[in-house]
């Protein structure tokens, strides 16, 4: 139909799913008290939070399970083999898993060494700031 999208859900056995784009935004307003949609708030809060949750528990398990070849000693000749044996999605799905999975690392490494800047920073600045602050307590200037 014109305006749809169709859009292959990939769960092994290729179910077509159909979605037609703004139809949420063109729905009728539903009126809602402010207590409403703080609860409808806070469920969606906690189900982006389990999301982030699952995606990182994920990625660390992708990368598990890539590192350690499991793939080898389950007798599948490739990685892309075994996903789609054992954890029922595509080829390509198996390689945006592994995408995925380098991101997050990648991510993980800068968020490391910005923190590790940032304590080494707040280290210096506390050290120059200490003497002084030292001096100005005990009022030696």
């Amino acid at each position: 139909m014109p305006g749809e999208i169709e859009f292959a859900v990939d769960c092994g056995n290729a179910r077509r799913l159909r979605a037609t784009p703004g139809r949420v935004a063109q729905e009728p307003a539903v009126p809602v008290s402010d207590a409403e949609a703080r609860r409808l708030t806070g469920a969606l809060r906690e189900s982006v939070e389990q999301v982030r949750s699952a995606v990182l528990v994920l990625t660390e398990r992708v990368r598990a399970a890539y590192r350690r070849r499991v793939w080898v000693a389950l007798g599948y000749p490739s990685w892309g083999a075994y996903a789609a044996g054992e954890l029922e999605v595509s080829r390509s799905t198996a390689y945006r898993l592994l995408d995925l999975a380098a991101a997050a690392e990648a991510i993980e490494d800068v968020a490391e060494r910005d923190a590790e800047e940032v304590l080494h920073v707040l280290a210096e600045e506390i050290g120059a700031a200490a003497p002084r602050n030292y001096s100005r307590a005990a009022g030696t200037r």
